[in-house]
Parts: C-alpha cells; structure tokens; sequence
C-alpha cells in the first residue's frame, strides 16, 4: 500500500484484502494519522526508490491514492486498486487514458472480492503508453530541431 493523503479507506480497503486473501500488507509510505489501523501491517517507512518499486514489481495487488503508485502498477502490470482515483484529476486522467477506470475506487463497496480483483487486462495500457511516448519523442524532436530526427 502507498497512501499520501491518509486515506481512511486505503487503509480500510489494503485491511480487508488482508483478510480476504490471507495476505500481508505492507505499507510503505508513513502516515501517522493511520497508524491505529495499521498496527498489523509491515512497515517499511525508510524504503528509498529501488525498494519502493521492488514492493510494487513484487505485490500480489497495490492498493494506492498516489499517482506514481498507480503509474508504476500500470508499469510492472500489477493489479491494482486506485482509491479516490475518480475524484484525483491526474489519477482519473491516468486510468482513462490507459481504459483501467475500473481499477477507481472510493471504499471497499466499490469492490467485488473475487478472483476477478487479480484478472487486469494491461493491453491496452500498454498500446497506450507506447503511442504516448512515440508522440512524446516526436514532439521534442520538432521542439528541440534535432536534426533528422534522432532521438536515441
């Protein structure tokens, strides 16, 4: 789990997946606010960069209402739940763009608890993410003026 805002429900949501599945809950990212809901998750507050995207390369499913969470999910093509996801405008715009807004929830209502929370279809993600960085090498060729084109 990795909760910037103190999310109420990412705590509640990360608990009862524990519970769920029978998995451990490690949550990576300090927010003393949660701690009382957390007291049996793992925590790895002093995890740096290399660490943080080994936990979510590594999770069975990330629970996250950061937006790098969700990126770096969509990335290594994890499962995933994006709490407040339709309410946070770059999250919203992220899971649109890629066709994951089904991955947006706000609590644990929102979810159905069965093996289908595992089954995410990364496809066309992964389409998406390759045209956005094609467009995005193509425009700063053109904005740099880099002569014939090379970018590598």
């Amino acid at each position: 789990m990795y909760d910037l805002k103190a999310n109420k429900n990412a705590y509640k949501i990360a608990q009862k997946l524990s519970k769920v599945y029978n998995i451990s809950v490690v949550v990576v990212k300090e927010n003393a606010k949660m701690n009382f809901i957390c007291k049996n998750f793992i925590k790895k507050y002093d995890a740096g960069p290399i660490e943080f995207l080994n936990y979510v390369k590594n999770a069975k499913i990330v629970v996250s209402s950061s937006f790098h969470g969700n990126v770096f999910s969509i990335i290594f093509e994890k499962p995933f739940l994006a709490v407040g996801g339709k309410e946070d405008y770059r999250i919203r715009n992220l899971l649109k763009t890629t066709k994951l807004m089904d991955r947006a929830v706000y609590d644990e209502d929102d979810i159905s608890f069965n093996d289908r929370l595992f089954d995410v279809d990364f496809d066309v993600a992964k389409k998406t993410i390759e045209y956005e960085q094609e467009r995005s090498k193509e425009y700063f060729v053109k904005a740099l003026d880099i002569e014939g084109g090379y970018y590598e």
